[in-house]
Formats: C-alpha cells, sequence, structure tokens
C-alpha cells in the first residue's frame, strides 16, 4: 500500500510549484538533486558504503567516465572544517517512550475489511486512480493502490468517497487556482473503489513480543524500540552535520564553467521532475524564461561538481557492487519492485551521485572539528523549520521555499509515511468542497 516513498520529495516540490510557480520557479530548480541525495540517505546509502578509493576517471568508478571535476573546480578548505552538532539522545521522555510503543504496534497493526456498510469517517479507502488536466492525463495510479485515511483531509477527492462500497466508480471535477493566481484549472479524477477496512492494533503482550521481534518479554521490546528511536534521531542529527559541512565546502568553492553531459543531465533530472509531479515541462513552469532555467540548473551543476571534486581528489569512487547493494537497500525500503522499475525514474548516475554525496559528507565529518550542542541551542543559531501549510506565505517569504525548506529529520519520517497525498498533493482554497459533477456508478 505505500507509494515509492523515494520519490516523495519529489512530489513536495510539485506542490510548491503549483502553489507559487510563477513567482519563485526559479528558486525550486535547484532543489531537486538536492532532494534526491537528502532522499537517498534515508533511502540507506550509508548502509552500503565501502572504503573503496582509486582513480576518478578509471574504468572502476561508474560515477562517470567524460569529465574531471578538477578541471572546473577550484576547491576550498575542506579538513578541519568547524560545526555545530546536536548532542546524541541517550533517554526519551515519557511521552516520547508512550509514543514511540503507539506507533511499534500501528505498524504491525493488521487490516480488517469492511463489507457490512458504505465507507465513514474513519475508515482507509484503497482507492485506483487517475488525475486529467484539459483531457489529458498527468498522473495514473490505476495500476496500484493507494490508501485514503476519510477525515484526514489530505486528499483533493476524499469527500467523494464518504458512502461509497467496494467496487464503486467515482468522476468528480476539483477547480484548482492555476498557477499564475488569474484563475483556475479543473483537475479531473476517476477513482475506482477497491476496498474499504480499519487497522486493528495488537496488544502489548509478552507473546506479542516474542512473536514481533523476538524477545521474551514486554520491557525487552520497549527498550528496544526506545533504543532503535535513539538511535534514528542521533542518525538524523549526524546526517545534518555532514549537510551542514558540504554547505560551508560549497561556499568556500568556486567553479569556473562545466560539462556540457552534466548541464545535460541534470536538466533533463528536474524536467522529469516538474512532468511526473505537475504535467508540466520545466519551460512551462518557468514560462518560457531560458535564462532563469539555465541559472537555476547551473546551480544544480555547481554543486554537483563541487561534491565530485573532493572525491575525485581523496579518490573516493563508487564501484559496480556498491551501486547494485544501493538499488537492493532502496527496493527493501520504497515501494519499487524491481531493480526495473527503479530505473524507470532514476538513472545509474544519480544513484551513484547519491553514494558520493554520502562518502564526501562522511569524509568531511571525519577531518571535521565538531562542537556538540543541545538541540534547542541548535535552533536557534539556525533557525527552526516551521510547517506552513501549501498555498500559504509568509511575510517575506515564498511558499514554495518554506514547504522545501525540510529538516533531515522530516525527510526521514517523510520517507517512512504512507504515501497517501493523491494527485498533486495540493490544498484547496474550496476547504471541503472540493468538487462538482460527481457520479458514482
Amino acid at each position: 500500500m505505500r507509494k515509492k516513498g523515494i520519490l516523495m520529495m519529489a512530489a513536495l516540490m510539485a506542490a510548491a510549484l503549483m502553489a507559487g510557480c510563477s513567482s519563485s520557479a526559479g528558486e525550486d530548480t535547484d532543489k531537486a538533486l538536492e532532494d534526491k541525495k537528502a532522499v537517498g540517505e534515508a533511502a540507506g546509502a550509508s548502509s552500503v558504503i565501502k572504503d573503496t578509493t582509486g582513480d576518478y576517471a578509471g574504468e572502476n568508478n561508474v560515477v562517470h567516465t567524460d569529465y574531471l571535476p578538477s578541471e572546473y573546480v577550484t576547491l576550498g578548505d575542506y579538513k578541519g572544517l568547524s560545526v555545530n552538532k546536536v548532542e546524541d539522545v541517550t533517554e526519551l521522555s515519557e511521552d516520547e517512550k508512550q509514543s514511540a510503543v503507539e506507533d511499534y504496534l500501528d505498524e504491525h497493526s493488521t487490516q480488517e475489511e469492511i463489507t457490512d456498510r458504505p465507507a465513514a469517517e474513519g475508515d482507509y479507502v484503497a482507492v485506483k486512480y487517475k488525475e486529467s488536466r484539459d483531457g489529458q492525463v498527468v498522473n495514473d495510479f490505476t495500476d496500484e493502490e493507494t490508501e485514503v485515511l476519510l477525515g484526514e483531509g489530505y486528499a483533493l477527492f476524499e469527500d467523494k468517497l464518504y458512502g461509497t462500497s467496494a467496487g464503486d466508480k467515482v468522476t468528480t471535477t476539483v477547480p484548482m487556482e492555476n498557477e499564475e493566481g488569474t484563475g483556475t484549472v479543473d483537475l479531473v479524477y476517476d477513482i475506482e473503489v477497491v476496498r474499504i477496512y480499519s487497522y486493528k492494533r495488537p496488544e502489548m503482550t509478552d507473546a506479542f513480543a516474542k512473536e514481533a521481534a523476538g524477545v521474551d518479554t514486554v520491557k525487552e521490546l520497549e527498550e528496544q524500540i526506545y533504543q532503535e528511536i535513539m538511535d534514528s534521531n542521533n542518525e538524523i542529527n549526524r546526517s545534518q552535520m555532514r549537510d551542514d559541512l558540504i554547505t560551508v565546502l560549497l561556499e568556500n568553492s568556486t567553479v569556473n564553467g562545466y560539462p556540457q553531459s552534466l548541464y545535460d543531465s541534470v536538466y533533463q533530472s528536474v524536467d522529469m521532475s516538474y512532468q511526473m509531479w505537475t504535467g508540466m515541462s520545466m519551460e512551462e513552469a518557468y514560462e518560457g524564461d531560458e535564462e532563469a532555467i539555465k541559472e537555476e540548473v547551473i546551480q544544480s551543476v555547481n554543486e554537483q561538481l563541487i561534491v565530485e571534486a573532493v572525491a575525485e581528489a581523496e579518490k573516493l569512487i563508487v564501484t559496480q557492487e556498491e551501486l547494485d547493494s544501493y538499488k537492493e537497500s532502496i527496493l527493501e525500503e520504497s515501494g519499487y519492485e524491481s531493480v526495473e522499475s527503479l530505473s524507470e525514474d532514476y538513472s545509474d548516475q544519480e544513484l551513484a551521485y547519491m553514494l558520493v554525496w554520502e562518502k564526501v559528507g562522511l569524509l568531511l565529518e571525519e577531518n571535521a572539528n565538531v562542537t556538540e550542542i543541545t538541540e534547542e541551542e541548535y535552533e536557534n543559531l539556525n533557525g527552526e523549520a516551521e510547517d506552513i501549510p501549501l498555498g500559504e506565505e509568509t511575510e517575506g517569504s515564498e511558499t514554495s521555499d518554506e514547504v522545501l525548506e525540510l529538516t533531515q529529520s522530516e525527510l526521514e519520517a517523510l520517507f517512512e509515511e504512507e504515501s497517501s497525498g493523491l494527485g498533486s498533493d495540493m490544498e484547496s482554497e474550496s476547504g471541503s468542497d472540493l468538487g462538482e459533477d460527481e457520479e458514482t456508478e
């Protein structure tokens, strides 16, 4: 029932673009590769990394073969950098412990199908659907099931599922504000209700502990759950520290030129994200502003060149064995059913670069001057990310920037969440009055 979790960030980028595309599209395109690298970390890149060194231009390196980053980059200092890191969590509060146990039980819940009544508030509905705009299908999820929780208010067409039963087909039109903010566009959803169900949470007993985790008592299972939460939080903070180090690296380095092959690759990657999640090409999103498109793509190109330049200097390569292992780890953590389906969305070069990013981050960490501070101190120094609903703006900022400025912890959480966001994952200004022209067969 989980969608392809690795693409969650691309979906968020699309939502941000639809919320404020004409005014801030130029500020979003350089996010594409950044988002992919961050999700790459969430997908387990560090777990498959090996201490592999060699000639960056050699045949054992699968990142690329047609350019050397050092030909374009003057690196600044990347060893001995100073950075703050949130101190390790060694104990959870009682509220955190309770929440962790409840989440664990939720993860082990079982579905119970509802067949004696129509769908109502609090029910889960499995649907297959497609989204069309101007007569053209822009998102087709008819080959997989998507879960909708009635009452959550997340899916654009959620209201149309109340009172339905398995086998029903619903067509509804949802008006959405266009990217210019001058009118609306109609999104048409064709939905098939597959089944209606609820989740039954297991009881926390010694028998459940044995079955679920192979331990003998509830206490042992609880301690295991708490430790996993602390380990996860600590790794998230480490990932944030590595990202901060790479930010300093980018600020300290300069780029002079770029290989056309890299520019073309980055352009294609960003353009595919636009088409997949908004139904628009990048040119359409930028309203034909080629200079703005080029400027933002080059920002991502420069970032990749600098990170790769460190990898070249330190002889950090990615082998085919590492890349294959990474693909397998993604299959385990996401909804992809095969390497072939993964390759439809991500090229080997994109996946290899995720590993390069992780390797460089680990190198910077090993050679950094790290100061551990509290989470509150870190937030005061760096600013705490706020949850801002799509479609709303704060003074002096653009909606799309706020949506995409996610903390690493939020990325991790998104990767694990049920991907029940439908369509373009956008908020409708019309509230619960989401559509018209409804037909139920």
